[in-house]
């Protein structure tokens, strides 16, 4: 039985695969034309075209809990209306698709090479989002985009994270939230089984429905009240996100060399 599901499995991450290059080749040559035709504000376009991206990761999602292969659990999800920096943790690759699709809006940064890639980085561009690969840039775009009253998505791991507990955070959320006084999201992403992790091959699923439940933690409000520090408030943010943490009592975290700043 396990030999069947595992060749359904692999039918259907292909069958994904083709999907979202051909998804992608069809926003290139239809849709971002259309967007760009029907729209002259660049800041709408690019709300247009985030929310085309989410309605296609929404779809994607739906496939897979239909084919049985991934399913999304949505606890008290709360909507992140204005400038609001949306963390979370960075279990798996599909975070980020799990993230856009449920914040529809939301900026993100996105890691350099896909920037060089010809049939993405159209994409990438029009909707605006923010390549991580200069720090002191992700600090100017990403206070263009909080002063636009736009929520962003940031994962301060820097990388997916290691087998167990987290990697150390980097301080940039916390840099934004506190330089412009904005909520802080915290979304904790569980996934029930291992699955495309760091080094993690597309096909190497379990065999069996992957599940992922994602928590909202306690927002903090930066305009209400002083979380301190850049580094006060990144720990603090590191125990709300903790592994088996509901309240900020987790401590699992699994240390690096030289973190960033």
């Amino acid at each position: 039985m396990k030999i069947l599901f595992r060749c359904w499995q692999c039918l259907v991450i292909a069958t994904i695969t083709l999907a979202y290059g051909g998804g992608v080749l069809l926003d290139c040559i239809l849709f971002l034309p259309l967007i760009f035709l029907g729209c002259r504000d660049p800041k709408r376009r690019r709300l247009q075209v985030r929310r085309l991206i989410s309605c296609e990761f929404r779809l994607f999602l739906g496939f897979l809990r239909f084919c049985r292969i991934l399913s999304v659990d949505r606890v008290e999800l709360q909507a992140a209306q204005g400038p609001t920096v949306i963390v979370a943790n960075h279990p798996s690759l599909l975070d980020i698709m799990i993230l856009i699709a449920l914040f529809p809006e939301a900026d993100c940064l996105v890691k350099k090479s896909l920037w060089r890639n010809p049939f993405v980085a159209p994409m990438l561009i029009s909707a605006g989002y923010i390549a991580n690969d200069d720090a002191a840039g992700f600090l100017e775009s990403a206070a263009a985009r909080i002063a636009d009253g736009l929520p962003i998505i940031i994962f301060p791991e820097g990388t997916r994270s290691p087998l167990q507990g987290m990697h150390p955070f980097h301080r940039s959320a916390a840099s934004v939230a506190l330089r412009h006084a904005c909520q802080i999201l915290p979304v904790r992403l569980e996934f029930s089984h291992r699955v495309l992790a760091k080094g993690q091959s597309l096909f190497r699923f379990p065999p069996c429905t992957v599940t992922c439940r994602v928590e909202i933690r306690e927002r903090i409000d930066c305009a209400r009240t002083s979380p301190g520090t850049s580094q006060t408030l990144t720990r603090q943010l590191e125990d709300l996100l903790s592994p088996g943490s509901q309240d900020g009592t987790g401590s699992q975290r699994t240390h690096r060399q030289n973190p960033q700043p």
